[in-house]
């Protein structure tokens, strides 16, 4: 994969990420675009926190970019990759997988 942008996302994050991406579009048409570029056009643009129309010139068109992180937003692959990649981070630091605050189990009994 050519290094389009400063802020590339690396290979092992992407073998991480590719099997959450759905193989098909949601008319169920193969894909013509390739989706590790898509993917790191969308880490790019959120990792710079830019705008989707100042995407480098020579990535994909960022409608293509936008309307793709769209339909993962909408049907969870988003979530699902950020947490496939958040646990495989934490996991080694030995820290918990859960995120947020526990709920207290001891409450008091006044």
């Amino acid at each position: 994969m050519s290094k389009l942008y400063s802020i590339n996302r690396s290979d092992e994050r992407w073998v991480i990420s590719a099997p959450l991406i759905p193989s098909t579009k949601p008319d169920r048409q193969l894909r013509i675009t390739a989706m590790h570029a898509v993917f790191n056009a969308i880490g790019y643009c959120l990792r710079a926190g830019c705008q989707w129309r100042l995407l480098p010139r020579n990535a994909r068109a960022f409608w293509t970019v936008y309307g793709y992180f769209q339909v993962w937003q909408r049907s969870g692959t988003c979530q699902a990759i950020h947490g496939r990649l958040r646990g495989d981070l934490r996991e080694p630091l030995g820290r918990r997988l859960s995120k947020g605050f526990e709920a207290r189990s001891q409450t008091s009994e006044a």
